[in-house]
């Protein structure tokens, strides 16, 4: 009877022992999604600011002082961009509160 129970006890040891890995794989699994997540985030944030930001203020002055007006024609598409890239980004932050 001892030696039943000692093969129970060391088959339900590595029962618990499978079981904690597989928890720690999905824990691995599920850290490695929210890293990816918040280095895309970030990504397009800098994206946004670098359309919406920078480059309408490289193109006003380079297009007027210039005399190429028509590269001023690429600030609303910048802007638009620019927004589009933030919101990306705003969606991807909320998504990592869930």
């Amino acid at each position: 009877m001892k030696i039943v129970t000692e093969l129970i006890a060391r088959k339900d040891a590595t029962v618990i022992a499978i079981m904690n890995q597989e928890a720690k794989e999905h824990d691995f699994g599920f850290l490695q999604e929210v890293v990816a997540m918040k280095k895309l985030s970030i990504i397009f944030f800098g994206i946004a600011v670098f359309l919406g930001v920078g480059l309408p203020f490289y193109f006003a002055p380079y297009g007027f002082y210039n005399g190429y007006p028509e590269l001023t024609s690429f600030i609303p598409i910048s802007i638009v961009l620019g927004i589009g890239s933030a919101v990306i980004g705003v969606c991807l932050a909320f998504k990592l509160q869930k």
